[in-house]
């Protein structure tokens, strides 16, 4: 079996940069460089009441982020990408 280099990307997303983040600029850039270098790429988004809920624009990822096609996205609802999330498949 050949390695694979997977990144995942948690909670990039429109309502968690509602208040300003130091560095975000620089965080994106980075996250790109290693989406673009990936041979999988996962995007994992938390959904919750007061703004992160699924479909809303708060949910969504940040726009500037890369999406490549292929990538996998997953949604989650506690503070732990793996709790009841496929990803621990």
């Amino acid at each position: 079996m050949t390695a694979q280099r997977v990144v995942m990307v948690v909670d990039m997303q429109n309502g968690v940069f509602a208040t300003p983040r130091l560095a975000r600029e620089r965080c994106v850039a980075q996250i790109n460089r290693l989406v673009r270098a990936a041979d999988k790429v996962i995007f994992i988004q938390h959904d919750e009441a007061g703004g992160l809920e699924a479909g809303s624009e708060g949910f969504a990822l940040l726009p500037e982020l890369e999406q490549p096609a292929g990538a996998l996205y997953v949604t989650k609802t506690a503070c732990d990408a793996f709790y009841h999330t496929s990803l621990a498949q």
